[in-house]
């Protein structure tokens, strides 16, 4: 990397690779929770986890 906005464009691939891999796994962990609360967390995590992939789908369009 020679420039910060090299770093950015490296940092978001990264994010938005973690963020597809949270998505893929979250529904599984819900899945296997017993706890009602602890679902609804992990599925409130998931929701959130959509809106920042779509964020950072949006940034990396514009």
């Amino acid at each position: 990397m020679k420039t910060l906005s090299d770093l950015f464009t490296h940092q978001l691939k990264d994010l938005y690779s973690v963020e597809v891999q949270l998505l893929e796994v979250l529904p599984d962990i819900v899945e296997h929770a017993n706890d009602k609360l602890l679902k609804q967390a992990i599925e409130n995590h998931w929701e959130e986890t959509k809106e920042q992939k779509d964020r950072i789908e949006s940034i990396c369009h514009n």
